[in-house]
């Protein structure tokens, strides 16, 4: 009799305390372990999932923060309150279930925090990171019609509606030098909205390119989707490449959470294939088709370190073939300097490549062909001309707004700047906080 009771009273002390197999808890009873270490991300005002649990008696709970700029690690001012707890405490035994509410702005300087859960002198840990990167998805999006269709407008609207493109921009313009680069440090916004944005919509890209195989995507759809998703995931990795030098190449959705880094010339490699896929897809007379093989050449230029080696040149040559059309890129009947600088910053280019291999006679047609074409003189170049002049005087020209989203490579690659550690401009602090497969550019 008593070997029954013993036993008895084994069982339940288990029933009661010891729930899954692996659980070390005494006063408290989890439902779920894996709630235990959960990741939330950019904007998110909930954790995923409650945390459920029976305890033995009263419990409190406390919150403790990891900042990116706290020496300690722990939490300071302006990081209490990201968290808040629904219940926060019990008052007596029995079953909880715990939500998690977040407030996004008082998240931006935390990437952990610590939620302890106290009954009895015991603590139940849970863990929950702070992604700053947008939401990866899940692989059962590829089967969500809603999802897919939120792609779809995303991808047929060129990413529009996000700042990708601006922040590129700009920063091109305002940073293309050594003395601007170093203005900059890791916690710039700008660097931050290029990273994260340009990720979130590569992620979109591959959302697309993985659905194409579904019933979700007409079949008179898929060449369209396919060719703007290789275009847009080869830009967005042109632009962090020729910002940031190594970055992750991503091609799976959803996003691997902590990539290592590629060479810069294996990002340039991947970009020029992708445009090649694109370009075998596009129609010849779309946008994209031109501005695919441009950045192509980019690619090309920053992987050979030169703008005149002959494969660059053949592929300037045949943009400017077919590229007379696609002056007037906002179609308003005016060439001016509203349209598209791409088809101009190609001329131009070309122009310097056949300088560069001294086909002087070339180099004067393509300008003065310019100066026709737009009605500007800046372009012409007279007969008795060194190469060097007309070498200063595309400089000059490219150095205005006619080299917008090139004058970091234009600098880099034909104004020959000593960039030293500039070269490429710092990871954001939070991408590095975020991934410890990162590590930060040489001199930042």
């Amino acid at each position: 009799m008593k070997a029954i009771k013993l036993f008895l009273c084994l069982f339940i002390s288990l029933f009661v305390f010891g729930c899954e197999e692996g659980t070390e808890y005494k006063y408290f009873e989890i439902k779920d372990e894996s709630v235990l270490n959960q990741t939330v991300y950019l904007g998110d005002t909930q954790a995923p999932a409650p945390i459920e649990f029976m305890a033995s008696g009263a419990w409190t709970s406390k919150v403790e923060y990891s900042t990116l700029d706290s020496a300690t690690g722990r939490a300071d001012e302006s990081s209490n309150g990201w968290i808040t707890l629904d219940p926060s405490s019990g008052e007596s035994a029995g079953n909880y279930s715990v939500k998690i509410y977040l407030d996004p702005d008082k998240g931006k300087n935390v990437y952990r925090a610590v939620i302890s859960f106290i009954c009895n002198g015991e603590t139940l840990e849970v863990t929950l990171e702070n992604n700053h990167s947008y939401n990866p998805g899940d692989s059962d999006d590829v089967n969500d019609p809603e999802k897919i269709e939120a792609a779809k407008e995303e991808l047929s609207s060129g990413f529009l509606s996000s700042s990708i493109h601006e922040v590129f921009d700009q920063l091109d313009k305002d940073y293309s030098t050594p003395e601007s680069r170093k203005s900059l440090s890791s916690s710039s916004k700008q660097l931050e909205d290029l990273w994260y944005g340009a990720y979130d919509a590569i992620n979109t890209c591959n959302l697309l390119l993985t659905a194409c195989g579904t019933d979700l995507v007409d079949e008179q759809e898929i060449n369209e989707i396919m060719a703007n998703s290789h275009f847009y995931r080869a830009l967005f990795h042109f632009y962090l490449a020729s910002v940031f030098g190594d970055v992750p190449v991503q091609t799976e959705y959803p996003l691997i959470l902590k990539p290592s880094r590629s060479s810069i010339n294996e990002v340039m490699e991947f970009v020029m294939n992708e445009m090649e896929e694109s370009i075998q897809l596009l129609p010849k007379y779309d946008w994209n088709y031109l501005e695919a093989r441009f950045v192509h050449v980019l690619a090309s230029v920053t992987r050979n370190n030169s703008f005149a080696s002959p494969d660059i040149i053949d592929y300037l040559k045949s943009i400017v073939d077919e590229g007379d059309k696609f002056f007037d890129s906002n179609m308003d009947g005016i060439i001016n300097s509203d349209d598209s600088p791409m088809v101009v910053q190609a001329y131009l280019l070309l122009a310097y490549a056949e300088c560069e291999n001294d086909n002087l006679n070339s180099s004067m047609e393509l300008m003065n062909y310019l100066a026709e074409k737009l009605n500007d003189d800046n372009f012409r170049l007279e007969i008795a001309i060194t190469p060097e002049t007309i070498k200063e005087k595309i400089r000059s020209i490219l150095s205005s707004d006619r080299g917008a989203g090139i004058k970091y490579l234009v600098n880099r690659f034909i104004f020959d700047y000593n960039w030293d550690y500039t070269m490429y401009l710092p990871l954001p602090m939070k991408a590095l906080a975020d991934n410890e497969n990162l590590t930060q550019n040489a001199g930042w």
